[in-house]
């Protein structure tokens, strides 16, 4: 992820995340590199982030900008370092970005080639 902060005279910020949820409309990542202060001055400030992720089974990433629409900071906890979570509204697909997010979230609603689904009501294991 890329961010534009305005009081660094627009240079993008590359931040490292994780996606830990994604969908049609947005994505929830995590990161680990900024302290708090800086998180809540992201949703105050910056508009726009550059993305781009992988998904398995598609052969491209996936590209495009979207809008920091809310943050939760966790201090340091337990066994877990310090941490964000943003969440992330779609607002531009680069390219066929789209349709690849499309496909490869289908990709990861189907079953595994080989595999057998869970009968209805029934867990395995």
């Amino acid at each position: 992820m890329a961010i534009m902060m305005p009081h660094e005279t627009f240079t993008p910020l590359s931040i490292r995340s994780v996606v830990s949820d994604i969908s049609l409309t947005g994505l929830r990542v995590k990161t680990y590199q900024l302290g708090k202060k800086d998180y809540l001055e992201l949703i105050k400030n910056v508009h726009f982030a550059k993305i781009g992720f992988d998904l398995p089974g598609v052969e491209e990433s996936i590209q495009g900008h979207a809008s920091i629409v809310w943050v939760d900071y966790h201090d340091k906890s337990g066994e877990d370092q310090a941490h964000c979570l943003l969440g992330m509204k779609y607002e531009r697909f680069l390219g066929n970005s789209e349709e690849l997010l499309r496909r490869g979230l289908e990709n990861l609603r189907s079953p595994a080639p080989g595999s057998m689904p869970a009968p209805e009501g029934k867990k395995l294991g």
